[in-house]
């Protein structure tokens, strides 16, 4: 999945209990965000490769408590960007 831009997302998911499984590559760039969930109890299980560049750019945010995130896969964060955000 690539996320090109300023208020592009891949995945957006707003609700309790989400469960996103990632197992391609996700490159995120330019300000956009990979996986955006907004709720309680969600789970991101991430085995793929993760690319984030540039400025505002998050692989994957999570607003929401007891938030649990897998992280399997290959990270390559630079240029400002963020690889997991979570806020709960």
């Amino acid at each position: 999945t690539t996320v090109d831009g300023q208020g592009s997302t891949g995945t957006e998911i707003a609700g309790n209990n989400a469960v996103v499984n990632q197992d391609g590559e996700l490159d995120v760039s330019g300000g956009g965000h990979g996986i955006d969930i907004t709720g309680d109890s969600a789970t991101v299980d991430n085995k793929g490769g993760m690319t984030v560049t540039d400025p505002d750019s998050i692989g994957i945010q999570i607003d929401g408590d007891k938030a649990v995130v897998n992280n399997d896969g290959d990270s390559a964060i630079s240029n400002g960007g963020t690889g997991t955000q979570v806020n709960g």
